[in-house]
């Protein structure tokens, strides 16, 4: 009998703590630290993790569901500190390509309304940034812009651009879609040094893979047109067309 009325005391006690926490100041989020986060904001890192300072602490509890779904982080974790700390930390997913319209194309397909930092382009003609160069440490590589791609697209370029090396990507200034009738996916680029190229949106990355190679045995201020398909690569000197 007297074990059942001590039980029933320190249910009782329990229950007092536990509701003194719930309806306490300690059932808030007291603060959010955000570890992780360079092209989104903290605020808009916190909006799509559902959870902000003075929210109820169990929101917590999907924020890591809530940022994966998002489509900009490539992994996320969510940590509690006693009394009512969180601790957000998350790796963003890579951004490959610039739209037109402002957004960006992330290499797991995602547009994001969110621009890396320094994304802005060097020159076009820029020595400094040809596709056989290594993009110099501590410092973003420009990303290539994306035109009249159909939106359909995007998540295949994505993927072919996200598998391409780095610094072939970052030679890369332009992304021209450019449709034909025997080749719906045809495109144009345009590399930083002045070159032009002719290809196709399939195994775009893996013919890009060669390209510091093919680069190196062209002309330092090319005038032609550079082919690149599946079938061959070849260059040809004739004025460029576009």
């Amino acid at each position: 009998m007297r074990r059942r009325i001590r039980f029933f005391i320190a249910l009782f006690f329990l229950g007092v703590v536990v509701a003194a926490y719930a309806f306490g100041p300690y059932a808030k989020v007291g603060s959010v630290v955000v570890d992780g986060a360079a092209r989104v904001p903290r605020e808009a890192t916190l909006s799509l993790a559902g959870v902000r300072e003075g929210d109820f602490l169990g929101r917590a509890l999907w924020a890591r569901r809530n940022l994966l779904a998002s489509g900009e982080f490539r992994s996320a974790r969510v940590r509690w500190a006693f009394p009512n700390r969180i601790y957000i930390a998350v790796e963003e997913e890579e951004a490959v390509a610039l739209l037109a319209e402002g957004e960006t194309l992330l290499a797991n397909g995602h547009i994001s309304s969110f621009a890396p930092p320094d994304s802005g382009d060097p020159p076009l003609g820029s020595r400094t940034s040809s596709p056989a160069d290594e993009p110099s440490k501590g410092t973003a590589s420009p990303l290539p812009r994306i035109e009249d791609v159909p939106r359909d697209f995007l998540p295949r370029l994505a993927a072919e651009l996200a598998a391409t090396p780095k610094e072939v990507r970052a030679a890369i200034a332009e992304v021209r879609g450019m449709p034909r009738a025997s080749d719906p996916e045809a495109l144009h680029l345009r590399f930083r040094d002045g070159l032009v190229a002719e290809t196709t949106l399939r195994h775009l990355s893996r013919m890009l893979a060669a390209f510091p190679a093919v680069r190196r045995a062209l002309p330092d201020a090319p005038k032609g047109v550079l082919y690149l398909y599946p079938e061959g690569v070849y260059y040809s000197e004739r004025p460029k067309s576009f």
